[in-house]
């Protein structure tokens, strides 16, 4: 699998991605530049797929990276967070999703109507599963807290 790494310069982050003959997506827009016999693709999305982009509000593409080489991804002064997906499941919050492993699938996950409004949520979350490694867009720090038989609450922005 793709290599993912945070790299901090000048109070700036960014992501680096190194391919091996590989592939991975990314949100639209968020390539900064390529070094290395990388190749992009955009296709235009299936029917289902421009329906699902119209409900969550998500980009309609989400080109993916394949070749060997490294791919930058644009800076931020947020920061970021990588994810390892070890089949298993996440629903992101709006906006969350940045890049993955091209093994990663993608999709979005139906919100019920009144959590999802008085939450601040939406109907719908981009939701995330499988094998690999998700790379989130965060607002700061991402703290990892496990629970063993403990309750914890948590503000939905922060979440």
């Amino acid at each position: 699998m793709a290599s993912f790494e945070i790299i901090e310069k000048e109070s700036l982050r960014l992501v680096k991605v190194t391919l091996q003959n590989e592939t991975v997506r990314t949100e639209s827009g968020a390539m900064y530049y390529i070094r290395g016999n990388i190749q992009m693709q955009s296709k235009a999305p299936s029917a289902g797929g421009f329906l699902k982009s119209l409900a969550t509000g998500e980009n309609i593409f989400r080109p993916t990276y394949t070749g060997t080489g490294e791919l930058y991804l644009e800076p931020s002064l947020s920061g970021y967070h990588i994810l390892e997906l070890d089949s298993s499941e996440w629903i992101l919050d709006s906006g969350a999703y940045w890049a993955s492993d091209g093994t990663v699938e993608v999709g979005i996950e139906r919100n019920k109507l009144v959590s999802g409004l008085m939450g601040g949520e939406g109907l719908f979350q981009t939701k995330v599963k499988g094998k690999g490694t998700v790379v989130m867009a965060a607002q700061g720090p991402v703290e990892v807290i496990n629970l063993r038989n403990d309750r914890l609450v948590v503000d939905g922005n922060f979440a």
